[in-house]
């Protein structure tokens, strides 16, 4: 006889066991809405900034969301995904979940995720979202949003200038650089032609500045001279598929 209750409870463990990773390694294939008092909140995705992603095409991305349920919280889930809904997209991404013992009873944590964003297309930089999947009592409570957090997946950019010869106050000096971005189709970082760049003189404060636009291959040029000790300043907005790259500095002024 208690090797026969010995057997029940072990075979109960095995099947909760089962439930607890299949539900958080595949979340949005649950019923949708919400079971019970069961609350989501606070999902981020990249501390809430864009993401940016190189040559490579491939880019792990972090998120995290907050759980609570009186009843005790089972595990956790979500899916980062490209298009309407979870179940309308060209892309998605499982991110890791969390589970949690049932005893002691957690009623409250914040899950934190990671997933991988691989083999990208040109047609999927843009607009992303994130569905969000809790658990608790045992599976018995569940809910689901299908548009937790929204973020940005862009080509990542990059700016290089300079200035020569080594500029002197009062002398004209030819300010250049180029501006490139990451092709996620061909694996290298190509040049970003008709895109315009900021360029300003920095001393104290820095000027308004004015617009430059790169060339078919990327590249940008203009002469320039100061009266005072200083640098030029060089940087380029994000667009709906392109992030910003970081601005780039030239040499100071000698006086």
């Amino acid at each position: 006889m208690r090797a026969s209750v010995r057997s029940l409870v072990a075979a109960v463990a095995a099947v909760a066991a089962s439930l607890i990773v299949g539900a958080v390694a595949a979340p949005h294939a649950q019923a949708g809405g919400l079971v019970g008092e069961l609350q989501i909140s606070s999902v981020v995705v990249n501390s809430g900034r864009a993401v940016a992603v190189d040559s490579s095409g491939t880019v792990s991305v972090p998120a995290s969301m907050f759980v609570s349920d009186w009843d005790g919280l089972a595990g956790a889930g979500g899916t980062l995904y490209h298009g309407v809904s979870t179940t309308d997209n060209d892309r998605t991404a499982q991110l890791t979940g969390c589970q949690w013992p049932s005893s002691p009873a957690r009623v409250s944590a914040t899950c934190a995720m990671k997933g991988t964003l691989d083999g990208l297309k040109h047609s999927q930089a843009g607009t992303w979202k994130m569905s969000a999947d809790a658990y608790g009592g045992f599976f018995l409570q569940h809910r689901h949003i299908d548009t937790a957090a929204t973020f940005d997946v862009l080509r990542a950019s990059k700016l290089v200038a300079g200035v020569g010869p080594r500029p002197v106050k009062g002398q004209v000096v030819t300010l250049s650089g180029r501006l490139t971005r990451a092709n996620w189709e061909t694996h290298v970082d190509e040049d970003y032609a008709g895109k315009q760049v900021l360029v300003q003189f920095c001393s104290s404060t820095c000027s308004a500045g004015w617009p430059l636009t790169t060339d078919s291959n990327g590249r940008f040029q203009d002469t320039v001279s100061t009266g005072v000790a200083g640098f030029w300043k060089v940087s380029s907005a994000a667009t709906a598929d392109t992030a910003a790259p970081r601005p780039a500095s030239t040499s100071v002024v000698i006086w």
